[in-house]
């Protein structure tokens, strides 16, 4: 019934009501309905503080923090067709989360690791060519 008012079949979308009608399945266990809440946030649509204190969701105003719990505890379901479209949807959500409070720490660790990258296959490289000079001089 939520897909019915999120996706407007007669015309015009009504959030509030998609949200109304997927919390009830989501308090009745179906990992479908948190999935598709966890959507809505990501989409922009506003849900009320009422609907996910009713999930037991904790009450947060940042949309990642929440999008986290909501996929999270997707993930956790006892329905097992839930588990990929949720661990997915979440780690998403968790790879945006460390990139938008730690790009810069991100950016630098990749340089760095880059760095060690290079040195590492130049050192290589220079002891194979050490290697193969060896055994060249020996025959």
């Amino acid at each position: 019934m939520g897909d019915y008012y999120w996706y407007g079949c007669k015309g015009e979308r009504n959030v509030s009501q998609a949200a109304k009608y997927y919390t009830m399945a989501a308090k009745k266990g179906d990992p479908h309905a948190l999935f598709n809440l966890g959507f809505m946030l990501e989409e922009g649509a506003d849900i009320p503080q009422t609907l996910l204190k009713e999930l037991n969701i904790n009450n947060s105003n940042d949309t990642m923090e929440l999008l986290i719990q909501i996929y999270d505890r997707c993930k956790k379901s006892a329905k097992t067709e839930a588990y990929l479209p949720c661990s997915l949807s979440l780690y998403k959500v968790q790879i945006q989360y460390l990139w938008n409070n730690h790009g810069v720490l991100l950016q630098i660790f990749s340089m760095l690791s880059g760095v060690v990258l290079v040195i590492v296959a130049g050192a290589w490289t220079a002891s194979q060519f050490r290697i193969r000079e060896q055994r060249i001089s020996d025959v």
